[in-house]
C-alpha cells in the first residue's frame, strides 16, 4: 500500500511541475510579446523622426536654393548668370527635392 501511495505522490508532483513549467513558458512568451511591441514602437518612432528630419532637410535645402545660397557666383560682376548656369541650378534643386521626397515617402 505504501508503494501506491508514493507513486501517487510522485505522479502528483510530476503534474504540478509540468503545470508550473507551462505557466513559466506562457509568462516568457508574454514577456517576449511585450518586448516585441516595445521594439516595434521604437522602430515606428525612429522612422517618424527620420521622416521629420528628411522633411526639414528638404525644406531647408529648397529655401536655400530659392534664395540663391547654392548659386555659384558669376565671374561677371553685376551680370545675370548664364542660361546654362540657371539650368544646372534648377536641375540641382529638382534632384535635391526629389531625393528628399523619396526619403519622406519611402
Amino acid at each position: 500500500m505504501s508503494r501506491h501511495h508514493s507513486m501517487n505522490d510522485l505522479l502528483l508532483r510530476k503534474q504540478l511541475l509540468t503545470t508550473e513549467a507551462e505557466l513559466h513558458r506562457e509568462h516568457i512568451c508574454q514577456d517576449i510579446r511585450i518586448i516585441g511591441h516595445a521594439i516595434d514602437g521604437f522602430g515606428r518612432k525612429a522612422k517618424s523622426v527620420g521622416a521629420a528630419v528628411s522633411v526639414i532637410t528638404l525644406l531647408a535645402g529648397s529655401v536655400a536654393a530659392f534664395r540663391g545660397v547654392h548659386k555659384r557666383k558669376s565671374p561677371n560682376n553685376g551680370h545675370r548668370p548664364s542660361m546654362v548656369s540657371r539650368l544646372f541650378s534648377g536641375v540641382r534643386l529638382a534632384s535635391t527635392m526629389w531625393r528628399g521626397w523619396k526619403k519622406v515617402r519611402g
